[in-house]
C-alpha cells in the first residue's frame, strides 16, 4: 500500500468512525439537556466524563492496523457558551514504513452560560464524512485542483500590471 492509498484508507476509516460515534455521544448528551456539564474549570464534570468514558471511542475500528483515539472535549465558544466537539483520530501503517494519520472533529454539544447542556448538535452530515474516497479519485481531484491554480496564475499574470480595482 502507498502513502496515498493509506492516507485514503484512514480518512475513510476515520469519517466512519465519526458518524458512528456521533450517534453514540448523542444518546449519552440526550441525558444531560438542561444540566451542568462543566465544572467552573472547564473540565467535563465527572458524572457526564465517566458515562462517555464508558462508550469507549477508541473501540469500533475492525480494521487491522493503525490505532484509533476518540475523546470529548471543550471547545471555547462565543461570550455566552461553549461547544462540545468528539475528536477522533487514527492512523493507517504503510507497508511497516511508517503510518499516515488522520482526524476528524464532530460538533455535539451546545453549551449554555458556560455549564449548561443547552442542545444537541444536528447529526453530522454524510457528504462532509464521506467513507467511500479512492486513491484514484484523489489523484483526480489533485490534477484538477492545480488545473485551477494554474489558470488563476495565468490570469492574476495578465491582469497584473492594471490591479484589481
Amino acid at each position: 500500500m502507498n502513502n496515498l492509498e493509506a492516507k485514503v484508507a484512514a480518512v475513510n476509516r476515520v469519517n466512519s468512525h465519526a458518524l458512528a460515534c456521533y450517534s453514540r455521544v448523542a444518546e449519552v448528551l440526550q441525558n444531560y439537556i438542561g444540566k451542568k456539564v462543566l465544572l467552573a474549570s472547564g473540565q467535563l464534570a465527572s458524572n457526564l466524563k465517566k458515562d462517555l468514558d464508558a462508550l469507549q471511542l477508541s473501540e469500533g475500528f475492525p480494521e487491522s492496523g493503525g490505532w484509533p483515539s476518540g475523546a470529548v472535549s471543550v471547545v471555547v465558544g462565543s461570550s455566552h457558551g461553549y461547544t462540545l466537539k468528539l475528536d477522533l483520530k487514527t492512523c493507517y501503517e504503510v507497508d511497516g514504513r511508517g503510518c499516515v494519520y488522520a482526524d476528524a472533529v464532530v460538533y455535539v454539544g451546545d453549551i449554555e452560560h458556560h455549564q449548561i447542556l443547552k442542545a444537541i448538535m444536528p447529526p453530522p452530515e454524510a457528504k462532509y464524512f464521506r467513507t467511500d474516497y479512492t486513491a484514484d479519485e484523489v489523484v483526480r481531484l489533485r490534477k484538477a485542483y492545480q488545473d485551477a491554480k494554474d489558470a488563476e496564475a495565468r490570469a492574476r499574470s495578465a491582469v497584473e500590471p492594471f490591479g484589481m480595482y
